[in-house]
């Protein structure tokens, strides 16, 4: 069958959305036209999650949405960027590749994948393929012929069940190397289940995160790094200004609501001070984009900064 797109749009889109807070549950959420993003302040940090959907006409239903897959090294973590959706409409079975990580180098002081996800599934015994066999899901982290699995929690084929883990995949032999990290069904029943995949935007608020020392030093180099676009809205082009607080190696890049990447600043180090950027409004290839929301993420080390913009032609 085939999977709707819904997207979690800012104000002014027409698409069913979702957005949360990191104050609530991540299975409490706020869905609408506008998807919950109504705030008026530009330049809220947001952070991006992505969602897939299976489920079918008797209400069962598996939900897997990844909040983020940092990429551990001996000095440093980042955040890895989901795969890029071209599709504006997909089958059911090409839901798992759009959290699928394939092809990712790993450098020569990696130490460990990590992924922080949520799991919730409601009388999924449904949506198995065939009723005498379990129905499970996993992560599968592979290079050639050396495999790791994580298996999720066992699914409630009657009632409900919800969890939230951290899955941890040690890479230290695997250094240098090409790995796919790959989310694994069996038993899945993908030619009857209808699918849905969801970009979630969530807004960070003060206090939200109770951090050990490790995240304070991260709080703090967020709070201390800075993000502007001016003119915003704009047409056609607007200045991306960015305020470092230390010398460190900087990647901007700009999507569109679906998560697709219109433009890219690779990884480069830049002193301490302000920065400015110019986009012309055109995207990889030269091209002039259309009218609509954008955002524009800056990765400084461990630490994100997401603005919104649009353009209006």
């Amino acid at each position: 069958m085939g999977a709707s797109t819904s997207i979690a749009n800012p104000p002014g889109a027409t698409a069913l959305g979702v957005w949360r807070s990191t104050g609530t549950s991540p299975y409490a959420l706020i869905t609408g036209p506008s998807g919950g993003l109504s705030k008026e302040n530009n330049e809220e940090d947001y952070v991006y999650h992505r969602r897939i959907v299976y489920s079918d006409s008797t209400g069962a239903k598996l939900m897997l949405q990844i909040d983020n897959v940092e990429m551990i090294t001996g000095k440093d973590k980042s955040s890895l960027p989901f795969p890029e959706v071209q599709k504006d409409s997909l089958l059911t079975n090409e839901l798992a590749e759009t959290i699928s990580f394939r092809n990712l180098l790993l450098p020569a002081d990696a130490d460990s994948l990590v992924l922080k996800i949520s799991l919730y599934n409601k009388d999924s015994g449904a949506l198995r393929q065939n009723k005498n066999q379990t129905l499970t899901a996993a992560f599968e982290l592979s290079s050639g012929a050396s495999r790791a699995e994580v298996s999720f929690p066992q699914l409630a084929s009657n009632g409900e069940a919800r969890n939230t883990m951290r899955l941890v995949f040690p890479v230290q032999n695997l250094r240098g190397r090409l790995v796919q990290l790959l989310p694994k069904f069996s038993n899945l029943e993908n030619e009857k289940s209808r699918g849905a995949l969801l970009h979630v935007y969530e807004t960070i608020e003060d206090g939200a995160q109770k951090a050990g020392s490790s995240q304070q030093i991260a709080k703090n180099q967020s709070a201390a790094l800075e993000l502007s676009v001016h003119p915003n809205p704009f047409n056609p082009s607007t200045v991306i200004r960015f305020n470092l607080p230390e010398e460190n190696v900087v990647a901007l890049r700009i999507y569109d609501v679906q998560g697709r990447t219109v433009q890219e600043w690779h990884e480069h180090r830049r002193a301490a001070g302000e920065h400015r950027i110019v986009w012309d409004g055109r995207d990889q290839f030269g091209k002039t984009v259309a009218s609509g929301i954008y955002f524009s993420e800056l990765r400084f080390g461990g630490v994100r900064k997401i603005v919104r913009m649009a353009l209006v032609r």
